[in-house]
């Protein structure tokens, strides 16, 4: 009791505060501090209530997954049980794989606990591509999986590429951690940026959601979107024409052109700011001006440009594409020839030395001799068996058989000295092992 705080001691069923940490030699938990929970304590009105909740911790909320799904429930981490009436099958369809939050509620009589609210445990709404697209189910950005049956009733058939809005729930199936609950697929306005710069805006950001808004059309304004300048040569000065229409009832007005960034570097606008370019409204005559570039800077580059009208903002981007002509210089002249050509082929593609025109001679692979790598293994010398029994069984002294063993060494007695001296240390060794024979002994398992 000597990490009892306060100088009470607890009793048996009184209410206590703990600090403990584990305990390394029990492989348990040891109390740091105690601290028992004064009666005055208990008429609090808020503590009340965490007592009771705190009771009763097996009711309320869980978090699981779902193992197992059937027509009239499901069962959650194999040990609660659900039916189906809970659940709205128009809103969420339970799967096995689906993580899921869960409402228990538990019998004070029979102790019994009842799931009365299931759904799912994390939601997302997402904009992504079609990766992958096959008769029963699909991919959106190789990440999120879906079946036909959740593509929303009257869509045009998804293909491979298509931008797809769609609800997200977690699920694991297979490698795959989320599943798509509904998809639908995005009109045409939502379809204008490239597909690496979509990506990037479906975010969930407030600033990137903003930066999307600013791309779309609006209030009966369309913008045409395809403005690409192509392969401009450094120094080039070409232009392009925006045009605009009106479907509102309203007549809309182009007050300014702004140049978002480095833009102004290569773009430049034509607006004469001094009268305004005026889009009239439910008119098939439609509004353009003229954006110039002037090609200065090598390379590739998408500009946004916003056309600030007098109730909107519409964002678009332009794409620029200035390249080296030396740059051709780079590239391959003639095509590789990958077909075999026999002897009669290659002299038909020599052809007459006063053509002008080029041919492609089929070249011949040099054939290199490879190196074979065996394995060389070192033949066995065993030990002589006189020298053997005259050194282990000791029947005889070694000069006996061996004279040259005492004699100077020489070129004629080298390879016999030598070699003996290898045979003995050899024996030595078996000898040296010997004793750590265990005869007619019992191998027993021993704890480390």
């Amino acid at each position: 009791y000597d990490v009892v705080l306060g100088g009470v001691r607890p009793q048996l069923g009184c209410q206590v505060h703990v600090i403990a940490a584990p305990d390394g030699h029990s492989g348990g938990w040891r109390a740091i501090r105690v601290s028992v929970i004064s009666p005055w304590e208990d008429d609090d009105e808020s503590t009340n209530e965490l007592v009771e909740s705190d009771a009763g911790f097996e009711a309320g909320t869980v978090v699981g997954k779902l193992t197992q799904t059937w027509a009239s429930g499901g069962r959650i981490n194999d040990e609660q049980n659900y039916n189906s009436d809970i659940i709205n099958p128009d809103v969420y369809r339970p799967i096995a794989g689906d993580w899921v939050k869960a409402h228990l509620a538990i019998d004070d009589i029979t102790l019994r606990k009842t799931v009365t609210q299931m759904e799912p445990l994390r939601k997302r709404l997402i904009e992504g591509k079609v990766t992958q697209v096959s008769f029963k189910y699909g991919l959106i950005d190789n990440e999120v999986y879906f079946s036909s049956e959740v593509i929303e009733s009257g869509e045009t058939k998804i293909c491979v590429g298509d931008l797809v809005s769609a609800q997200i729930i977690e699920s694991e199936r297979g490698k795959f951690r989320w599943r798509a609950l509904n998809v639908k697929q995005l009109p045409k306005e939502h379809q204008m940026l490239p597909w690496h710069m979509m990506r990037l805006l479906s975010s969930s950001s407030p600033a990137l959601s903003k930066h999307k808004q600013l791309l779309m059309n609006k209030d009966g304004i369309i913008v045409s979107d395809e403005l690409d300048f192509g392969i401009l040569r450094p120094g080039d000065k070409k232009y392009i024409t925006v045009w605009f229409s009106n479907e509102s009832n309203e007549d809309k007005i182009v007050e300014d052109v702004k140049l978002v960034g480095n833009a102004a570097e290569q773009l430049s606008v034509e607006l004469d700011r001094a009268n305004h370019t005026v889009v009239p409204a439910m008119s098939n005559n439609s509004s353009f001006i003229n954006i110039i570039c002037h090609s200065s800077k090598l390379g590739r580059a998408d500009y946004l440009v916003e056309f600030n009208f007098n109730t909107c903002i519409i964002g678009r981007f332009v794409k620029v594409h200035v390249q080296d002509p030396d740059e051709s210089f780079l590239n391959t002249s003639l095509a590789v020839a990958k077909k075999k050509f026999n002897n009669n082929t290659k002299m038909r593609l020599r052809g007459d030395g006063n053509s002008t025109e080029k041919w492609v001679v089929a070249g011949v692979r040099p054939s290199f001799m490879r190196a074979v790598n065996l394995p060389q293994r070192l033949p066995q010398y065993n030990v002589p068996v006189d020298i053997r029994q005259c050194l282990i069984d000791a029947t005889g002294d070694i000069e006996l058989y061996i004279p040259d063993i005492e004699k100077s060494l020489s070129m004629n007695n080298y390879k016999v000295k030598f070699s003996t001296v290898l045979y003995m240390e050899e024996i030595q060794m078996e000898i040296d092992i010997i004793q750590y024979d265990m005869n007619a002994s019992v191998l027993r398992p021993r704890a480390e």
